[in-house]
């Protein structure tokens, strides 16, 4: 009896052995893994003109997408996206109540279509790291709802295009450059001056002579007429941001420098009152007549990163409200921790970042100083 059952057993298993489902699966696999080959050797010309068309004709059939996201995610792994054509942007055309477009990171757009001025429900644009993006369509001012446009890291980018006074709900508002004000096709501070539901604005300055006393004069407009309450400037023509490779802050270059603030010393009035966060990058000048107290009254956090900047309080006037400040990159700027306690009395966070010369500070090895909760007063 037990030699019958375990020959049955030995059957049942050999039956078992040969079943052809394993071999199926073995198959399959083996498909599978010839399919991926196929996709990632590369395609001939014919299999790239599908690909496109194909691309075109799947955006022209998501008629009811409220997102789309074309480019990079923020922190992903690959950052940058090449495509050889941009035919896929005919499909945007059908795409009416699309809310959310990313085309961030994506490389040879040169230009954005006008077919951008036709997605009416579009909140928010991101363009940021399309470096060969060299012209904004003008298209874009009949986007009157969109929130947030961001063009920041855009180096080939010639200009702002005229017309965003008409986006009378934007926001936020990165990348806005001032280029040669001999460009008279360029849109200017001036356009901003209607937004009054701006309240962050990023501007990159190519122009040697900015700020001028009518880029103040807009600055302190846009404020006032409206929720203007941050405001980052970076310099950017030609220098460095921070630092060479031997720790070398940045050194403005050219006669422009001396000029960029005529006109501006006599200012008295408090310009730029609205604002309660200021982020400086590369600042070329070694003194400002407007980075004062008097012209900042009610700045909290003040970000300076870069640059020749010598003093922070050449009046000796006290920062009433800023609690936090963040310094990086400045070889220029002297200051003993004692004044800079006293200019800055409310003074809770401090990182100081390769600052030789502001001496005495309290901070720990990453150059961060907190005030002690426990304490009324800085020691």
């Amino acid at each position: 009896m037990k030699d019958s059952s375990m020959k049955r057993t030995d059957s049942s298993m050999k039956r078992n052995d040969s079943n052809p489902s394993s071999e199926k699966k073995d198959s399959s696999m083996k498909r599978k893994d010839s399919s991926t080959k196929m996709n990632d050797s590369n395609p001939s010309p014919e299999k790239k003109d599908s690909r496109y068309l194909n691309a075109m004709e799947c955006l022209s059939k998501m008629k009811k997408a409220k997102v789309l996201c074309l480019g990079s995610w923020a922190g992903s792994a690959k950052s940058h996206i090449e495509v050889e054509s941009t035919e896929f942007f005919k499909g945007l055309t059908s795409m009416k109540e699309l809310m959310f477009l990313s085309l961030q990171g994506i490389s040879r757009i040169s230009k954005l279509p006008s077919s951008i001025g036709t997605l009416s429900n579009l909140l928010i644009l991101d363009l940021k790291e399309c470096h060969n993006l060299e012209d904004l369509s003008e298209e874009i001012a009949k986007l009157k709802n969109l929130r947030y446009l961001d063009v920041s890291d855009c180096h080939l980018l010639a200009g702002m295009p005229k017309g965003l006074s008409a986006l009378l709900e934007l926001q936020v508002l990165k990348g806005f450059l001032i280029s040669n004000p001999e460009n008279k096709r360029s849109g200017t501070l001036d356009e901003l001056k209607g937004l009054k539901k701006l309240r962050k604005l990023a501007i990159i300055a190519t122009s040697k002579q900015f700020p001028t006393r009518d880029d103040l004069q807009a600055l302190h407009e846009i404020g006032q007429n409206g929720q203007l309450r941050k405001l980052t400037i970076a310099w950017d023509w030609g220098v460095p941001k921070t630092e060479d490779q031997n720790g070398q802050a940045a050194k403005s270059t050219g006669s422009g420098s001396q000029t960029m603030e005529k006109g501006v010393a006599d200012m008295t009035e408090k310009l730029l009152e609205t604002l309660v966060k200021l982020d400086l990058q590369c600042f070329p000048k070694t003194t400002s007549t407007w980075l004062t107290p008097e012209n900042l009254p009610n700045i909290k956090k003040l970000y300076i990163r870069g640059g020749n900047l010598e003093t922070l309080n050449p009046d000796k006037n006290k920062w009433p409200k800023v609690d936090s400040l963040r310094l990086k990159f400045l070889r220029e700027l002297k200051m003993t921790w004692i004044e800079l306690v006293n200019s800055f009395p409310n003074l809770e966070y401090l990182e100081k970042v390769k600052c030789p010369r502001i001496s005495l500070c309290p901070c720990d090895e990453n150059g961060v100083w907190m005030k002690p909760a426990d304490n009324d007063h800085i020691v």
